[in-house]
């Protein structure tokens, strides 16, 4: 009793500790394959850019001009590193202390559901994932999005226990925090008011009191993005949150949906309509000569949403495929494209054009090493998968509540995820939910074998 005890004291600081140092070390040995291209994606300059003119400048924007294409949220954690040297250095060391903090979360969200032990088994899954370690080492809006998620999630299982206005406040900043962070997020505050409505019912809480919970909740989090969706329009002719939407809405969702009707790659709908070329998206559009760009990316979404509203059947094929693929990729996308697989020219050859099957039969052809790994992380993943359903099914029963609000938040990101643009990093957001019912599921499982075990002595 007394070593549980012990064990148990400062066991989140031991966690925070034992995680920042792992990914630590994970970074720099990242850096030492890749030198500091490894922490470079695509998309990191268009978080760099209007991070540099705020530090600058203090202005929201790139080269003057009002930035809507990116919210705020991570160029303004890039802004406290930017100006300092090798800044890339400093962005990734702290998202490590970031991790360090979302182990925390997942072990004490495990904790309240099953435990400490299927705790520290939820917090060593989700520090060794595959995914954790490439996204916590990328300058990308994944792991401080996921942060505030789990956070919103911490809030929830607070208000869960004791209905109060301290976590719904708490949940509204989360809310909000994640989703200028990563626009991704920016439905999810109603997913939260269902769900506080329904726990409100269920719990029979004074209805007033219920009202009250929802208004505050919806100022902190739905507010600031009505603020700011008027601020883009005022400062640039955009409608929306963050013409990002608008972007993916054609030159993704409605490009997936062209590439179906006409019978050709995906690559070259997207070519055709213009968003390798911006001068062949003009010569498409002459009649948007004049227009300032938030204009011109209200008539994108337009034109995206109306090819897709004519044609659902085939774009929620689409949709379903991405779904699919956020979920099972194995977790090593990010991983691939800076490692030599991308400069690979038999992998971008045997890549182009072909369905996933056929793709798959050729890179265990011609690239017989590559596709081992992939399938040891595919393996690795199902794995999980099997344990975090085990868990789920032992949580649901106890702890029904909590487990809903997990599940409907999963499966949110899921339906965000689909689509074309579909990748490993859209299920990051929830990886540490997955890790939770993981973790919960190694338990059931240990115990199932102690039982056996005993049963046959």
């Amino acid at each position: 009793m007394l070593a549980t005890e012990k064990f148990r004291k400062n066991l989140c600081l031991k966690i925070f500790i034992l995680a920042s140092a792992f990914h630590l070390v994970a970074a720099a040995c990242l850096l030492l394959l890749y030198g500091k291209s490894g922490l470079i994606s695509p998309d990191t300059e268009s978080y760099v850019a209007p991070a540099i003119e705020l530090a600058k400048y203090g202005t929201f924007s790139v080269d003057g001009i009002p930035e809507t294409t990116r919210t705020p949220g991570y160029p303004l954690f890039l802004a406290m590193f930017i100006t300092l040297p090798q800044w890339e250095f400093f962005v990734v060391t702290a998202q490590c202390f970031i991790t360090g903090l979302m182990a925390t979360l997942t072990y004490k969200l495990a904790e309240s559901l099953a435990g400490t032990r299927a705790a520290c088994f939820a917090a060593l899954i989700f520090t060794a994932s595959l995914l954790t370690v490439i996204y916590t080492s990328s300058i990308l809006t994944e792991r401080l999005a996921s942060f505030f998620i789990a956070t919103l999630c911490m809030a929830i299982f607070k208000f869960l226990e004791r209905p109060g206005v301290a976590p719904v406040l708490l949940a509204g900043a989360a809310s909000v925090c994640a989703a200028f962070v990563r626009p991704a997020a920016m439905f999810m505050p109603y997913c939260v008011i269902v769900f506080i409505i329904s726990c409100g019912i269920a719990k029979k809480i004074n209805i007033s009191r219920i009202e009250a919970f929802i208004v505050v909740f919806s100022i902190i989090s739905i507010v600031p993005i009505k603020l700011w969706e008027h601020r883009n329009l005022a400062a640039s002719g955009y409608k929306g949150f963050s013409s990002i939407s608008a972007e993916n809405l054609y030159f993704y969702n409605a490009a997936g949906v062209i590439a179906k009707l006409e019978n050709k790659s995906f690559f070259d709908a997207q070519t055709e309509l213009g968003y390798y070329d911006n001068e062949i998206y003009k010569a498409k559009h002459p009649e948007q000569k004049g227009l300032s760009q938030g204009e011109v990316f209200n008539l994108m979404a337009e034109e995206g949403k109306e090819i897709i509203k004519n044609n659902l059947y085939i774009y929620s094929k689409v949709h379903l495929t991405g779904m699919l693929f956020a979920v099972i990729t194995p977790g090593t996308n990010n991983l691939v494209r800076k490692s030599w697989v991308e400069n690979a020219p038999g992998f971008r050859r045997i890549k182009h054009g072909r369905s996933m099957p056929s793709f798959i039969i050729a890179l265990m052809k011609e690239m017989p090493l590559t596709f081992l790994a992939l399938a040891a992380s595919a393996i690795l993943l199902v794995f999980i998968y099997l344990l975090s359903a085990a868990g789920l099914a032992a949580c649901i029963k106890t702890h029904a509540l909590e487990t809903t609000f997990l599940a409907l938040t999963a499966a949110y990101f899921i339906i965000i995820a689909g689509g074309p643009a579909a990748t490993d990093r859209f299920r990051d957001p929830f990886s540490f939910i997955i890790a939770i019912w993981a973790g919960i599921g190694v338990e059931q499982l240990k115990q199932g074998i102690v039982k056996n075990y005993a049963q046959n002595q």
